[in-house]
């Protein structure tokens, strides 16, 4: 194993968002349920990640509101930020895009590893600020997201874990002033609904498909814009169609052989007249289908099949598997638009 490396990680944000708890839950692997106002703590933590071992020393700040002066002390030999509010607190939540500025005042030009993490995601009937939010908020900074709870040690570890990265991944570029950086890599076999809970990066430039068909999903838990993936390698999000490189959830597409037959109907719920298609088809409106949405469907045979909003297989597309879909919002769609089909080709 390589030497170890030291580095000096920083949590800040609002009051009572969970920082020590998170923290503490990290370091010790337990969850404290009590609030203490933290003046300013510094806990040690030896982990490894991708073979290599880290000494960490995390300042856990006191909690800081719009008003708080910014010390200066934060952007002295600091490795990497966490930045913290709660779910279930809108105030935290824009107090800590006024924190995020008064950081980027402070260190100048220099890039420097943030992370953006929305703790207490278990407090489902609380949460007010949602998933999507937090990640737009991560994305307009150019920085890593998390949700976390402070009673989940797994998630606490994510959440130290990601930011290591962040930082190897800047430290990296930076080096005898290269631009490259760290190369991380993910292996997926089965289902997996959120790249980030498996410490990826929230990037994904490439990906190679060695067996089987995919559908994966830009937002974590099956959600969000759809891409298909079959057999082959993709060098470049552009590849699989996409505009930019965030991927959070995929899976496999459920193929039972090589039987094609699909349904289409005009009205929902299988309503109004049909076409039935065994071949892929570029452009319905030229197999005589008048319409251009699709408001209902069925799949019989064994193969699965992609719907494209636009003809000759462009813009947005849906995966439906064998299965009975009553409406365009049963295939995850934005509107019942379809206008080409084709069938999912499967190398197991």
């Amino acid at each position: 194993m390589p030497p170890s490396k030291s580095r000096k990680i920083a949590i800040l944000g609002y009051r009572s968002v969970g920082k020590s708890s998170l923290t503490i839950q990290f370091v010790e692997g337990q969850f404290v349920d009590s609030y203490d106002p933290t003046i300013e703590n510094t806990f040690t933590k030896l982990i490894t990640v991708n073979g290599q071992e880290y000494h960490l020393q995390l300042v856990d700040t006191a909690g800081q509101d719009e008003y708080s002066i910014f010390p200066q002390t934060y952007s002295i030999d600091i490795n990497g930020y966490i930045l913290v509010y709660s779910v279930t607190s809108i105030k935290s939540f824009e107090v800590i895009k006024v924190i995020h500025g008064k950081l980027l005042d402070m260190v100048g030009k220099v890039q420097i590893p943030i992370m953006l993490v929305g703790n207490k995601k278990d407090l489902h009937m609380e949460r007010v600020i949602s998933y999507e939010e937090g990640k737009a908020l991560a994305e307009s900074w150019n920085a890593a997201f998390l949700e976390s709870s402070a009673k989940e040690n797994q998630t606490a570890v994510d959440v130290f874990k990601r930011i290591i990265l962040e930082a190897e991944k800047i430290d990296g570029a930076a080096s005898q002033g290269k631009s490259s950086c760290s190369v991380i890599k993910l292996e997926v076999c089965g289902s997996c609904s959120s790249f980030q809970d498996r410490g990826f990066l929230n990037r994904v430039n490439s990906i190679c498909v060695q067996s089987g068909a995919w559908v994966c999903f830009d937002h974590p838990d099956f959600r969000g814009q759809q891409y298909i993936l079959e057999h082959g390698e993709y060098p470049d999000f552009y590849r699989w169609n996409s505009r930019s490189d965030h991927l959070g959830s995929c899976r496999p597409v459920g193929m039972h052989g090589e039987h094609y037959r699909i349904e289409i109907f005009e009205g929902s719920h299988f309503s109004g007249p049909s076409l039935e298609l065994m071949e892929d088809c570029s452009f319905l409106q030229g197999q005589g289908w008048d319409k251009t949405c699709i408001n209902a469907l069925k799949v019989y045979g064994d193969g699965a099949w992609v719907l494209y909003e636009e003809p000759n297989y462009r813009g947005r597309m849906y995966v439906v598997e064998r299965g009975e879909f009553s409406s365009f919002n049963a295939w995850q769609a934005r509107s019942a638009t379809v206008q080409s089909i084709r069938r999912v080709i499967n190398y197991f």
